[in-house]
């Protein structure tokens, strides 16, 4: 994402929404986010309720919603091993999560 406004967003939630893999047979119940303005607008908060998915904010303004955090350590650590051992030798996982 090039900016985090509002409408860039809800646009990249939706994406994810609709080309989600065949594992992902559901969408999320929980959404957890921090106070950023980008999730707490009309377009984002409209766009979760359409999906039934449950919005959750940090009230505390010094958390920065730690479980997101988490996840997005986690997640790509994750995949970086998966790939390493899938993936022939000839073909670059490095690349993968340079760009």
């Amino acid at each position: 994402m090039k900016t985090k406004s509002g409408p860039a967003v809800t646009a990249a939630f939706r994406s994810i929404f609709d080309n989600k893999p065949k594992l992902l047979s559901c969408l999320p119940v929980w959404v957890r986010t921090d106070k950023g303005k980008e999730f707490h607008n009309k377009d984002f908060q409209d766009m979760l309720r359409d999906e039934g998915i449950q919005f959750q904010g940090c009230g505390n303004r010094d958390v920065k919603c730690a479980v997101v955090e988490l996840v997005q350590r986690t997640i790509p650590d994750r995949l970086y091993k998966y790939l390493s051992i899938k993936i022939p030798a000839d073909r670059q996982v490095e690349e993968m999560f340079t760009a």
